[in-house]
């Protein structure tokens, strides 16, 4: 049974610290926790709007142009929708 010294060697190989290296890796990983908050924060979003719309009766949801069964589907095409969409400018209040 033989070691693999490559295997080893790159173990105990010097860390870079170098600060565009330190820098790149904190972006990513930034990067990787802001995606990871948005999905949480979306994930939310869509499962309160879902258990709204359940809340709501028959016959609102037919007034609104939805039947029970499509409420899921409906939220996905909005969102799906709303992320090609610019964003939305609110008008200033006087």
């Amino acid at each position: 049974m033989s070691i693999d010294t490559k295997q080893t060697s790159d173990l105990t190989a010097p860390l870079d610290f170098t600060p565009a290296k330190t820098r790149r890796t904190r972006q990513a990983l930034l990067h990787v926790i802001a995606r990871w908050c948005q999905k949480f924060l979306l994930d939310r979003a869509m499962r309160r709007a879902e258990r709204q719309l359940q809340s709501l009766n028959d016959r609102t949801l037919k007034d609104i142009g939805l039947s029970r069964s499509e409420i899921s589907s409906a939220l996905i095409e909005a969102h799906a929708t709303c992320d090609s969409a610019p964003p939305a400018t609110v008008p200033a209040s006087d």
